[in-house]
């Protein structure tokens, strides 16, 4: 999957990445005491995050996605992993690996925000 392939969900993605990685910064930096320089979280570095979220952060594309009130459920039945996003008619193929499931879900709730953006 090409995140870029969705420009308004991607711009969307990379705000909640950006947000995201501000109030991480401010979390961990708030003991800190004395002169430290803070670097600034800039566009080009969430834009860097947000493209390796899709492998390395699937649990925040769910935070993401809730966010957006599309909801993913991933369910384990008869020995194979399904995909659904509640409220839509999308049910994914079953698959044996759970992130390929993921990433097919992933995926069709990218287009569902792309569509509904429009």
């Amino acid at each position: 999957m090409n995140i870029k392939d969705y420009p308004k969900s991607y711009k969307l993605l990379q705000a909640f990445v950006k947000k995201n990685l501000i109030a991480f910064q401010k979390n961990i930096t708030k003991d800190i005491t004395g002169d430290v320089e803070v670097p600034e979280i800039t566009d080009e570095w969430a834009e860097k995050m947000t493209e390796g979220m899709i492998i390395t952060q699937r649990r925040s594309l769910l935070d993401f996605f809730d966010q957006q009130e599309l909801f993913i459920t991933i369910e384990w039945f008869q020995g194979n992993f399904i995909g659904k996003i509640v409220g839509t008619l999308f049910q994914s193929k079953e698959y044996k690996d759970r992130m390929e499931c993921e990433m097919e879900t992933f995926e069709q709730a990218f287009i569902e925000l792309e569509e509904q953006l429009k």
